[in-house]
């Protein structure tokens, strides 16, 4: 973990803090919702290497305070966890003004983006791939409590799923999940029939979507 210092004439910003500290350049700015903000970064040394930076930004409010725990208890789960099927996290720093770390970049993207060209093996592929993940955070007693779609990144190269976001996760003394069961059952509902449930503003708007990809014969009766 690394600590940041102040320059003489004033603070680092992130991209110096990032170029200094980590040896990376600021490419573009994939998030911003204060007070956090997400970057994509590449290496000094070697532009293949891409990773991501999300930075937490102080500001003592009553909002601040809660996104604090909330990003801070992400970190306290991150550093815990080392899983194929679960995000990992490079490293962390504190810098004057802001918290920060690094993990790898999925560029593939969420599967909320991969449901339109969702098929029935590969959704049962991703299923089994989120059980393991989701069966190793909770046999280290850590509940996700915010499984979605839009939290689930797809890699590369393995086309391999990982679970992402801890912002909303709690280490338990003693573990109870059904939240993250039942949303697993919602994801890969939104797997099978391609549809992001998420969207959806009312039962009438699932009842077409589902029937639309169904035949006639099999249509689903609400």
């Amino acid at each position: 973990m690394y600590h940041s210092k102040k320059k003489k004439d004033g603070l680092l910003s992130y991209q110096d803090d990032a170029y200094l500290v980590y040896g990376f350049v600021v490419d573009k700015l994939l998030q911003d919702h204060h007070p956090i903000k997400v970057f994509q970064v590449r290496s000094k040394q070697d532009p293949n290497v891409q990773k991501v930076i999300k930075t937490y930004f102080k500001d003592n409010t009553d909002v601040d305070q809660i996104t604090t725990r909330q990003f801070m208890a992400e970190i306290s789960v991150l550093t815990k966890i080392h899983h194929p099927y679960v995000m990992g996290m490079d490293t962390m720093g504190i810098f004057p003004g802001y918290f920060a770390y690094v993990n790898p970049l999925y560029e593939t993207g969420t599967l909320t983006e991969a449901l339109p060209t969702m098929n029935q093996e590969k959704s049962d592929e991703y299923l089994v791939q989120l059980c393991a993940g989701l069966k190793f955070l909770h046999r280290h007693k850590i509940a996700h409590r915010d499984v979605k779609t839009d939290n689930v990144l797809i890699t590369a190269k393995e086309k391999r799923v990982v679970i992402a976001d801890f912002g909303l996760s709690e280490i338990l003394p003693t573990i109870d999940t059904p939240c993250d069961m039942y949303a697993l059952g919602v994801v890969y509902w939104c797997m099978v029939f391609k549809v992001n449930v998420f969207d959806l503003k009312s039962t009438e708007q699932m009842q077409e979507s589902v029937n639309t990809l169904c035949d006639a014969s099999t249509s689903i009766d609400w």
